[in-house]
C-alpha cells in the first residue's frame, strides 16, 4: 500500500527502519549493529510494505537483499507474503510470472 501525496507510511529518519526505509547506508550500519531480531523485522517490514513512491527510479533490491545475507535472517515471512498473493498465479494479471508454456504478463 501506497500513501497518497500528502501522507507518508515512513517512520522518522532517526529510527532503524526510518533509516532503512529510506535506503541509506547508514540505515545498513544500524541493522547491522541492532539485535538481529529487531533488524529482521525492520527489513521485513520495508520489503513487504515498499516505502518507495516510485520502485522505478529507486532501486532498492540489492540494498535490501545484501541486508538478509549479512544478517543471515529468515526468509519465511517473505516466502508467506508472495505466496499470499492470488495476482501471482492469475495467467491474466499483468503481475504473473511467465510460465515455461508462454503464459503471464
Amino acid at each position: 500500500m501506497h500513501a497518497g501525496p500528502f501522507e507518508t507510511d515512513i517512520a522518522p529518519s532517526g529510527s532503524l527502519l526510518g533509516l532503512l526505509q529510506r535506503g541509506r547506508g547508514d540505515g545498513a550500519l544500524h541493522a547491522l549493529a541492532a539485535p538481529r531480531p529487531e533488524a529482521a523485522a525492520a527489513l521485513d517490514h520495508c520489503v513487504r510494505r515498499d516505502p518507495r513512491r516510485d520502485w522505478r527510479v529507486e532501486h532498492r533490491s540489492l540494498y535490501y537483499a545484501r541486508l538478509y545475507v549479512e544478517l543471515s535472517a529468515d526468509l519465511d515471512a517473505l516466502d508467506d507474503h508472495l505466496a499470499a498473493h492470488e495476482d501471482l498465479s492469475d495467467p491474466s494479471s499483468p503481475l504473473s510470472a511467465p510460465t515455461a508454456s508462454g503464459g503471464g504478463g
